[in-house]
């Protein structure tokens, strides 16, 4: 499991300024989506293995982990950007997405 990667991920899906200038396109060099985001978080960092074998973090940081999923299946994610981005949903993910950070702070 890549613990920099899911922590990457999960300060991309809590800063709405971030989102705005990345998804959008309009941040020079960086290409970012919120699929790209999404599968960061928990393919590629093998975060979604980690749950399903067993405690990946805790059981309190698996639980909003597992939440955020729920909450990330709710956004339609075929939406253009910029309503991707005032999806109501995507204030849950952000919030939720912080309070997990908030968890995996030293």
């Amino acid at each position: 499991m890549n613990r920099d990667l899911i922590l990457s991920a999960l300060k991309e899906l809590s800063d709405p300024d971030f989102q705005i200038r990345a998804w959008s396109g309009d941040e020079p060099g960086v290409m970012a989506s919120f699929v790209e985001c999404v599968e960061a978080l928990f393919d590629d960092s093998g975060l979604l293995h980690a749950l399903a074998e067993g405690v990946a973090f805790s059981n309190d940081v698996d639980e909003k982990l597992r939440q955020l999923d729920a909450e990330l299946d709710m956004v339609d994610d075929t939406q253009p950007t910029e309503a991707l981005l005032s999806d109501p949903g995507m204030a849950r993910v952000r919030e939720t997405a912080k309070s997990i950070l908030r968890l995996l702070a030293p």
